[in-house]
């Protein structure tokens, strides 16, 4: 047992994770702290302890004791993790090292808020009461890979089933848990993450131009900052007559890469290296450039993203995950743009060029009052203390708010629906989705209802070739040799082996997934589907959508993609007062909330 704090040997909640910022890593866990400090402005001050189940080397791991971060109490718990280790024995060292140091104070909280499902969630849900009300917060970036395992779905399954809710920190990761396991998808939200909003300042105006280019994160393959420099060099060549500049805030294994890069692209002059900034010295940053360039392959949240846009900042970024969520109005207003994964230089600069034209437009005094309701501080905080105290993780829409029926049979519609549906929610709107994209009752928020005629399109005679030799049936087969071949391997060498070959059959079933999904929406959909599909799914899905609308106070029809017209013409003439929209916007959906059944103003 840890030596005891005087001050916290009780605490009705407490804080687990295996991550949290020391003197000698002060930015590893920023986010944690920043979260426990946001439930205090929910609790007048005062701050719940944190308990860190701290991975290391055996031979760097000292004694467990109380600290005192800044104003946070923490409770560091060194858990011995040679290299190698999986995270399913980490969740079992993490639980046992719990239970030698910190049962007593676990199992004296009224709640527990935990980090991650595996391994610390998995480790605390074996440690609280029954009675205790656990809550878990999920941003790995690692979490689609865990869930690949049996014995990663298996652990989590059991966080599922031990926990009140679940809080991803972005929709991306929400759904993809949901798809996992749907009997728990009730369980299941997205909160996000709390940003230090009071240091950033709005920007008096947004940039004109966007010649300084700013990146802020590490300098790892994944943030896609390579390209980043490719695209900006670019820039430069297509502006000689402009001062343009690339700055970029972080350190990484890139470092050196990225100046050798710039000198043989001539620009070594315009590119700029600051190294890593504490999180309180950003804004000066974000206030000296016109626009954050970032180009991650995944993002769980995004944060620097979300304080860019905060300050007025343009932001281009990637469709990786959680920036489609935190962004969605930025996006819609013109203050962002979204690129896709792995975006080619053109990509890029096409997004720098259009973002030049409509971000001087944005009402980025809205964007940041939208951005702080949801994820400021003080807001945040009440909002996850509301959850730990017991009340839902998503709340309820009004009985009398008005109905939005949304259309999508294209991947490219699937894309917007999700969009749609993070902003619908947000502005009070019900939305009800038809759609035939495969598994989307399951992933969805539980507050948006599906009308689902995926078995109506894919069970279509022309569908059945594609999945029987592009999409199921292979993916079948490489599960199958995945389990087999990991049977083979953990009897011949152990689980070290086992691990391995999983990871590297992941990676086949990676490329798998990228290429059925680029020969469907590139090359069947483009030049197949896109022709039939449209009025297939116009004469059957329309009845089924029709009795729906007829008992709910329906106030438009939004096509997600010109293949929903044939639809949308049959709902048009079945209910003649009724709005037919394109892809609806942020000032769309606020209007449509302050209108009542009859389309009328509501009273304030």
């Amino acid at each position: 047992m840890a030596e005891s704090d005087p001050g916290r040997e009780s605490a009705q909640l407490v804080v687990v994770t295996p991550w949290f910022p020391s003197s000698k890593h002060p930015f590893a866990g920023v986010f944690v702290a920043d979260t426990v400090r946001s439930l205090g402005h929910a609790l007048d001050g005062s701050l719940p302890p944190v308990v860190h189940v701290d991975n290391r080397l055996p031979e760097d791991c000292t004694p467990a004791a109380w600290e005192r971060y800044g104003d946070i109490d923490v409770l560091r718990i060194p858990v011995p993790t040679p290299p190698g280790t999986s995270r399913q024995q980490m969740g079992r060292n993490q639980r046992n090292a719990l239970v030698e140091h910190a049962r007593d104070l676990i199992e004296g909280a009224d709640a527990v808020h935990a980090h991650v499902g595996i391994p610390a969630g998995w480790a605390v849900a074996g440690v609280v009461r029954p009675e205790t009300r656990l809550v878990v917060t999920e941003h790995a970036t690692y979490l689609a890979r865990e869930l690949s395992h049996p014995a990663g779905r298996q652990m989590y399954r059991e966080v599922l089933a031990g926990s009140a809710h679940v809080l991803a920190v972005g929709d991306a990761e929400a759904r993809r848990i949901r798809r996992t396991f749907p009997e728990h998808r009730a369980k299941v939200a997205a909160l996000g993450n709390p940003v230090r909003s009071r240091t950033l300042p709005l920007r008096p105006s947004t940039p004109g131009s966007l010649d300084r280019w700013l990146f802020v994160g590490n300098l790892i393959e994944r943030k896609g900052v390579l390209r980043i420099l490719e695209s900006f060099a670019r820039w430069h060549e297509d502006h000689p007559d402009r001062t343009t500049s690339l700055t970029f805030v972080g350190g990484g294994e890139l470092d050196e890469k990225l100046r050798e890069r710039a000198h043989e692209l001539g620009i070594a002059d315009a590119v700029r290296f600051t190294g890593p900034v504490a999180p309180e010295d950003l804004p000066p940053h974000f206030l000296a450039a016109d626009v954050l360039v970032h180009l991650s392959t995944l993002e769980t949240f995004g944060l620097t993203l979300v304080e860019a846009a905060l300050t007025g900042l343009p932001v281009i970024t990637t469709t990786s995950g959680g920036p489609e969520e935190t962004l969605a109005e930025a996006a819609s207003a013109g203050l962002a743009r979204f690129v896709g994964i792995r975006p080619s230089v053109a990509d890029v600069v096409a997004a720098a060029r259009v973002l030049e034209s409509s971000a001087p437009g944005a009402d980025a005094s809205r964007i940041k009052a939208d951005l702080l309701e949801r994820y400021g501080e003080e807001a945040f905080g009440a909002r996850l203390l509301a959850v730990l105290d017991g009340g839902p993780a998503a709340p309820d829409l009004p009985d009398d708010a008005p109905t939005l029926v949304a259309l999508a049979n294209s991947p490219r519609a699937y894309r917007r629906m999700h969009q749609l549906a993070l902003m619908a929610t947000h502005a009070g709107v019900r939305l009800i989705q038809a759609t035939d994209e495969a598994g989307e009752r399951d992933a969805c928020d539980p507050r948006v209802e599906v009308l689902d005629f995926s078995g109506t399109m894919s069970n279509a005679p022309w569908h059945l070739p594609e999945r029987a030799l592009i999409s199921d049936l292979p993916a079948w087969l490489l599960r199958r040799v995945t389990d087999v071949g990991a049977f083979a391997a953990k009897v011949m060498g152990g689980g070290s082996r086992e691990e391995t070959w999983r990871r590297r059959a992941e990676r086949v079933q990676g490329r798998h997934t990228r290429v059925a999904r680029a020969v469907h929406d590139r090359g069947l959909y483009r030049f197949g589907y896109s022709y039939v599909d449209p009025w297939y799914s116009g004469w059957r899905w329309t009845d089924r959508i029709i009795d729906r609308m007829r008992e709910l106070p329906v106030v438009a029809v939004a096509m997600l993609d010109t293949t929903t017209r044939p639809v949308a013409w049959r709902l048009a003439r079945e209910f003649p007062d009724v709005r037919i929209l394109g892809v609806p916007s942020v000032q769309d959906l606020w209007s449509m909330a302050q209108e009542d059944p009859d389309n009328q103003p509501r009273s304030a």
